[in-house]
């Protein structure tokens, strides 16, 4: 669990601008609800072990019946650094000091 649509009514394509806006705005929203930033962690776990490929890269989409492994900075590798960054500084202001 933790893959999120980028269809309301479908599960494919999944795709990394949609993964990495779920936990951007999952981290975001964890500032008027804490909980919100567990459902963060939960979609950036979900994109680790399915999105990234063998490189580190994290591949534009997954279909139904292939994956689409484009590379780009600006759609996928650029949005998901900025995503889990922004996740990382709301984790440490989570924990206690």
């Amino acid at each position: 669990k933790g893959a999120p649509k980028f269809y309301y009514n479908r599960l494919h394509p999944l795709d990394i601008q949609a993964t990495a806006q779920a936990i951007e705005s999952f981290a975001r929203y964890s500032l008027y609800d804490p909980d919100a930033l567990a459902n963060a962690e939960k979609v950036a776990h979900w994109a680790i072990n399915h999105m990234r490929k063998e490189n580190g890269a994290f591949r534009y989409r997954i279909h139904k019946h292939w994956n689409n492994n484009l590379e780009a900075i600006h759609w996928g590798q650029g949005t998901m650094l900025s995503a889990l960054g922004y996740l990382i500084y709301h984790l440490q202001k989570t924990v206690p000091r």
